[in-house]
């Protein structure tokens, strides 16, 4: 297998391309890697550590994706013990699949690397690199550019591996064919439908059987426990509002950031990499530009002509706006030598040589254009530190405090109240299953204590206290009566419609025809011809009954089914036939042939991953 493998790697393209997804709504995520422990080792991996930082950078992005992917999702229902296992799972298996590619001699080369860099949408403004967003971006992540660097080789590499591992599978001919005949399978079907709600239609339950049922279920018609809280919420955004920032303090932090861009001002780059050949090849095929740039003929098309970089070749060598701590060091250095324009020596780096030429370079920030977002990004900053002292002092002032009034006139903070809600919850605050957990716990419902400081995201923080109590009661039964009457009309319908469908579907196994049964029944019945297993113009839900029966079964093969509506269904299946590759046009079948190639590669590389953990020597996972 592994021969198998390295031979599928030697066709992959010097530029790798990788779907990086990062999420760059995180709030303050920064704070969380500063403290003195996150360098030490948490994980062990076959010798190699993975650093607490790792971990908890991990946990934190696979956080904001969750938020990103559920709109309304409560920060309070996230488990970090159970979320810090799944991350730490995937951390162990993405480190075992990289040491296993440094085992088999993969790797990435730098100007591999500087390519996908500047791919990355999130790090790009009106498509080009821009070295502020990306700055911005591994703030946010909590990344250095080095260690950034490290997680994006790494996913190249896992890259690598998962197209190395996925390309051994191989599709037969009776792969397609089998896949044909259960895809491309047809079905011939009736059915007769019993509508529940025609049956309801015509019940009227008496009064009489509403009071008797309300007696006797009593206890189901009764209120949960309620309570009305009172609460005092902390946020960042009024602590801005606290915040004064100076002139002084924007142009300092304006002048400090003028100064490092300075030192590492981004450039729009172009160059033309030599990599096929020999060296004497190379040198000629130098030596040929470099007399038709004297001649006066345009970089950017011999870039066209000559380069050996399929990635920027067609864009006439454009690399866009890059960071020139991007590139290998000899690039770095002969870029940074260059004027507006210019084309530098040759350049040989692991790629091959190049000669570059600076297109353009970075103009100086402005202050005027500047000011506004740093004055914003200062008091953000600002906040956020002051956040932790406030949280102090909320927790100190409101332990065994009488009203939250006295706490919010010292912090000056306006009291809030909660609309009723039940350990089922409610409405705004009460949604959060932190404060619903805190405002039923003994201390707040019992001992009228203020709970703890309650986070509800990493912006906002609460304490809570009982203003009401409100007991459970005997629903009158005027509250429930139409809801009673509702349930047994639902009920009774329902039952009656199984039981005369039962009564039709013995009929029907029994060799009734079903013509004749549904005009004695007044009842309506369907055909479907030639049916496939997906799409069509037909009861999707009838559809899938029939597809989920045997194919094998004995014809015709008679059930019933209740709808989601509540319709009692009789079902017949007369025929089933198997699909033909043969009847699948060539697109189509080329199509199949991927999608099982995927699907097969899919499971050989969490196989290979799997197996991968399986003999590593771990420690530290609990």
């Amino acid at each position: 297998m592994l021969q198998d493998f390295r031979d599928n790697l030697k066709g992959t393209a010097v530029f790798i391309v990788v779907l990086i997804s990062i999420p760059f709504a995180l709030v303050g995520i920064d704070q969380i890697f500063l403290g003195g422990s996150a360098a030490e080792a948490e994980l062990s991996v076959n010798g190699e550590n993975i650093t607490r930082l790792e971990v908890d950078r991990a946990l934190a992005i696979y956080k904001q994706r969750l938020f990103a992917q559920y709109d309304n999702l409560n920060p309070a229902m996230l488990d970090d013990e159970l979320l810090r296992a799944s991350v730490s799972h995937q951390l162990i298996r993405q480190k075992v699949l990289v040491q296993r590619a440094n085992k088999v001699g993969l790797g990435v080369a730098d100007i591999a690397y500087a390519e996908l860099l500047k791919s990355i949408d999130e790090f790009q403004i009106e498509g080009r690199f821009d070295r502020d967003a990306y700055e911005f971006a591994l703030r946010q992540m909590g990344y250095t550019q080095n260690s950034y660097q490290d997680f994006l080789e790494a996913n190249m590499l896992i890259s690598q591996i998962a197209s190395g591992v996925g390309g051994t599978g191989i599709v037969t001919s009776q792969d397609l064919e089998l896949a044909a005949q259960l895809l491309e399978q047809k079905r011939d079907y009736y059915y007769l439908t019993l509508p529940v709600a025609d049956v309801r239609e015509t019940l009227v339950i008496e009064d009489s059987i509403i009071e008797a049922h309300y007696e006797q279920n009593k206890a189901t018609y009764k209120t949960e426990e309620q309570v009305v809280i009172d609460y005092l919420e902390l946020r960042v955004d009024d602590l801005m509002a606290e915040i004064t920032v100076d002139e002084e303090m924007v142009q300092a932090q304006f002048d400090a950031e003028s100064k490092e861009q300075a030192s590492s001002a981004r450039s729009r780059v172009e160059h033309i990499l030599f990599a096929n050949g020999d060296d004497a090849v190379n040198e000629q095929r130098i030596e040929e530009v470099q007399a038709k740039l004297a001649a006066g003929e345009a970089f950017n098309k011999l870039a066209q002509e000559y380069s050996d970089d399929s990635g920027s070749a067609e864009q006439g060598g454009d690399l866009g706006y890059v960071d020139p701590g991007a590139f290998p060091e000899a690039f770095a250095d002969a870029l940074a030598g260059l004027e507006v324009g210019q084309v530098s020596s040759p350049v040989a780096t692991d790629s091959g040589s190049h000669l570059i030429r600076l297109a353009e370079k970075e103009a100086a920030p402005v202050y005027e254009q500047e000011s506004d977002r740093i004055r914003g990004e200062l008091k953000t900053q600002l906040a956020e530190q002051l956040l932790p002292e406030r949280i102090d002092r909320l927790r100190e002032l409101s332990y065994n405090a009488e009203s939250l009034s006295e706490v919010g006139d010292e912090l000056n903070i306006s009291v809030k109240t909660s609309l009723p809600f039940s350990r089922a919850g409610g409405e705004d605050i009460a949604t959060f299953p932190n404060v619903l957990s805190a405002a039923f716990e003994k201390g707040v419902l019992q001992e009228g204590y203020a709970s703890d400081v309650l986070e509800l995201d990493p912006t906002r923080f609460v304490v809570i206290k009982l203003r009401e109590l409100l007991p459970v009661r005997t629903l009158p039964f005027d509250e429930v009566r139409q809801i009673i009457a509702d349930s047994l009309q639902v009920e009774l319908a329902e039952q009656m419609v199984m039981d005369k469908g039962e009564k039709i579907l013995e009929q029907v196994r029994s060799g009734a025809d079903v013509e004749e049964l549904a005009k004695q029944e007044g009842l309506s019945w369907q055909v479907s011809i030639d049916t496939r297993r997906f799409g069509g113009m037909v009861d999707a839900g009838v559809r899938d009954q029939a597809f989920a029966l045997p194919a094998r079964s004995v014809l015709p093969r008679v059930t019933s089914f209740m709808s989601g509506e509540g319709d009692y269904v009789v079902l017949s299946l007369t025929k089933v036939a198997p699909g033909r590759l043969d009847g699948i046009p060539a697109e189509q079948q080329r199509n199949l042939r991927g999608s099982i190639q995927t699907t097969r590669a899919q499971r050989e590389y969490r196989s290979y991953g799997t197996s991968l953990v399986a003999i590593a020597k771990i420690e530290g996972l609990n």
